[in-house]
């Protein structure tokens, strides 16, 4: 083959190396929601670790094609747990993301509008609710139905349309919301909750209901000072801007919580992202920061993870939840941050029977096709795997659990357009109601 010139090189030498200790063995197919929607080699990971390597070694140029087909991945990780070899997967694929950009001027498939919305917007939680708030009003007033019913939706961009469908009907918020710092300094604390930056403004009440539960337990937990952890930069060729937002957050995070407690996090996305911090700085040697990172990620903990271990037998629960609850484990929660097993005990010890979703068909760690931005992005192939997930439902399952924000509105868009009877919520809240401290 011939090598090209001006070759673009991809990847550094450590993450070439873990590109090749690929062996094509074929068991990241079955986990790789594209590939088992295509069927093509090119759509799944030891393809697309092909194609990656073929543009480092100048033998295939960077075009529409192979930016099509690395744009498509959903980065779920999936193929990581299932590979033998070890395959840091999600590392090659993002550096990935950080050249083909600036070499094409793409913006990975995302529109303007939508890129400018995700950059911009949501990052941003006061512009997150300034941009809300006029369909907040429309909500409030009915207005929103009147023009669902008049067949105005249809004028708005896709985009929008998205968003507004998983933002819902704004029942349970306010048209300001929010998760009061006012009385929960993470300063004097013993646990520091990340608001995150979507969840706090899309689903404040998952964040109070970790404080809740976490009070009632006797856990002292406190709201942390940290931003925005960077993930949506990070997966968007945006590494400097990800980098920034990584040192300042370490930065508030080593005076919060004693400076060793753990940091909570009730989204799975954010909380891979912070565990990754470490990841993220350890090229910066001669400074302080890769152990700054170490010891930041090494606290980073998913809700479950710190409620699991403070409930016992002596817990009098207030409700016996008797739902049969279909548990969806995201992908950055079980193949990101490895936690499985803390989601599932914490929400049987509430009394309620829990299965988990797509099992008995192997597809439990299937992505449901929210992936970061990805359902704004390729909305079409986030619906058909929101679809293929909410198929596995049963007739008794009252409750759909999720632990991440972005699958759970997903989710819930996607059981509305169907029309199906399930209660989409995160396990935190359930807790609380069976603690007697929130209600449905």
């Amino acid at each position: 083959m011939t090598v090209m010139e001006n070759r673009l090189r991809v990847l550094d030498d450590t993450t070439r190396q873990l590109a090749d200790a690929c062996v094509h063995c074929g068991l990241c197919l079955a986990t790789c929601p594209t590939y088992i929607m295509t069927g093509d080699e090119a759509e799944s990971p030891r393809g697309r670790i092909e194609l990656i390597k073929a543009v480092d070694d100048g033998v295939l140029p960077a075009d529409e094609t192979t930016t099509r087909h690395l744009a498509n991945c959903l980065d779920c990780r999936a193929c990581e747990t299932a590979c033998p070899s070890g395959v840091v997967y999600h590392r090659l694929i993002e550096q990935a993301h950080e050249k083909w950009p600036r070499l094409e001027g793409q913006s990975w498939a995302l529109g303007e509008l939508a890129g400018w919305l995700v950059r911009h917007v949501m990052t941003e939680p006061w512009r997150l609710k300034l941009a809300l708030l006029p369909m907040r009003v429309a909500q409030k007033t009915g207005l929103w139905k009147v023009a669902g019913r008049l067949g105005m939706m249809k004028l708005l961009p896709s985009t929008v349309t998205k968003l507004a469908a998983m933002a819902g009907d704004g029942s349970k918020i306010g048209l300001w919301p929010g998760v009061s710092r006012a009385g929960h300094p993470a300063k004097s604390a013993d646990i520091a909750l990340v608001v995150t930056c979507i969840g706090g403004v899309m689903m404040p009440e998952v964040d109070e209901a970790a404080l809740a539960v976490m009070s009632k337990l006797g856990l002292r937990a406190g709201v942390s000072a940290m931003g925005c952890c960077g993930a949506i930069d990070h997966h968007n060729g945006r590494p400097e801007q990800a980098l920034e937002l990584a040192r300042r957050n370490i930065e508030i995070a080593e005076t919060e919580a004693g400076g060793t407690g753990p940091i909570a996090c009730t989204v799975a996305g954010c909380g891979a992202m912070l565990r990754q911090y470490a990841e993220l700085l350890e090229s910066e040697t001669g400074t302080d920061w890769p152990e700054r990172a170490r010891r930041f990620s090494s606290r980073v903990r998913d809700i479950s993870e710190v409620v699991q271990p403070a409930l016992t037998d002596d817990h009098r629960w207030a409700v016996r939840g008797d739902e049969t609850v279909a548990y969806h484990g995201a992908c950055h929660l079980a193949h990101g941050q490895r936690v499985n097993a803390p989601p599932l005990d914490m929400l049987r010890a509430s009394g309620r029977a829990v299965r988990v979703l797509g099992a008995e068909a192997g597809e439990a760690e299937l992505c449901c096709g929210a992936a970061g931005t990805y359902n704004l992005s390729h909305a079409a192939e986030a619906n058909a795997l929101g679809d293929r997930k909410l198929a596995a439902l049963r007739g008794s399952d009252g409750v759909l659990a999720v632990g991440n924000v972005g699958c759970l509105m997903h989710l819930r868009a996607r059981a509305v357009a169907q029309g199906a009877a399930v209660r989409v919520a995160h396990p935190i809240e359930l807790v609380a109601e069976s603690l007697g401290i929130a209600g449905k």
